[in-house]
């Protein structure tokens, strides 16, 4: 899974990987991590 992100004219990228056999298990955990991202001052 690759998540994008462009913030003032920057462009960010976060991979993750898994096992195929572990996806079902951990993409909720991938996704929630991603989703809790902030750009901070």
């Amino acid at each position: 899974m690759e998540t994008y992100v462009i913030k003032d004219g920057k462009l960010y990228t976060i991979s993750f990987s898994a096992p195929e056999s572990r996806v079902p298990e951990i993409l909720p955990i991938a996704k929630n991590m991603t989703q809790s991202f902030q750009f901070t001052a």
